[in-house]
């Protein structure tokens, strides 16, 4: 099929030379425009992008994902924005569903995310009920200036597509671990809160029971069980920064994000 001249596919990487020629292969003959932001790549990254003929802007900071993907997106001019991971893939079934989606009168669409942890797709926890916003009219959209749990604000109607976009989530164990590090730390920037300390203390094994057995996580076995770990790991981190920036409080400096985004793992 003809790619369509409407359509801008828009992501913000760094370090992202293994991953991002298929995120990128699985949109060839959709979008008409790929424009990549990289937020300081230490690899190939841009070269990857290029030799795919998307557009590459770079930028040495990171912003936080907010306002990294508003950049993005001001750096658009289609009409239509489809924003993109590099840890995920489109489906032929999505592509084929966006064809016919930005010939609708919807202004965003919600699409089914399919999250894979360590090469399993999810089944419990809410993984399996993941819609985020990823398609829409560029003129109707923004993002939240938020460091980090970003959202694309339409203001329109929004509709839902069920055809899957698939997410390789947690390929491998360090790349995740970056992750869980980051991501507190942005939160409490964007969010300082007091440490209550008996929160330290049951944190992360309530976490884990949580999402471990409340919310199903043992049956998707092995990687149900690290996810939940992990997720417990992530909230005792967060916890744990607030006690040492309250023990140490931080001297003037750049943002703890300033190194960019972790690997898309």
């Amino acid at each position: 099929s003809e790619p369509l001249p409407s359509l801008t596919v828009a992501m913000i990487v760094r370090d992202e030379e293994d991953q991002l020629a298929a995120a990128l292969a699985s949109v060839e003959g959709l979008a008409g425009r790929a424009v990549i932001l990289d937020t300081g790549s230490s690899d190939g990254t841009a070269e990857v992008a290029r030799a795919t003929g998307a557009e590459v802007f770079e930028r040495p900071d990171f912003p936080g994902f907010g306002p990294a993907k508003q950049e993005a997106l001001d750096r658009c001019e289609t009409g239509w924005v489809l924003f993109l991971d590099a840890d995920e893939r489109v489906t032929p079934e999505l592509a084929e569903a966006i064809r016919q989606a930005v010939t609708g009168e919807a202004d965003g669409y919600r699409i089914r995310r399919r999250n894979h942890v360590l090469g399993r797709p999810m089944k419990s926890m809410g993984l399996d009920r993941d819609r985020p916003l990823r398609l829409f009219r560029r003129e109707k959209a923004r993002v939240s200036d938020t460091l980090v749990h970003e959202v694309i604000e339409v203001d329109g109607v929004i509709g839902d597509l069920d055809a899957p976009l698939d997410h390789f989530t947690m390929t491998s164990l360090d790349g995740y671990l970056r992750k869980i590090d980051l991501y507190p730390t942005l939160e409490l920037q964007q969010n300082p809160r007091p440490l209550r300390v008996w929160h330290l203390a049951f944190v992360g094994p309530g976490t884990f029971l949580k999402w471990y057995f409340a919310r199903g996580g043992f049956r998707d076995g092995v990687p149900g069980l690290v996810w939940a770990g992990f997720t417990a790991l992530g909230r005792f981190m967060r916890d744990m920064k607030v006690w040492i920036a309250q023990q140490d409080p931080p001297k003037e400096g750049p943002p703890a994000s300033a190194d960019g985004p972790p690997k898309s793992n």
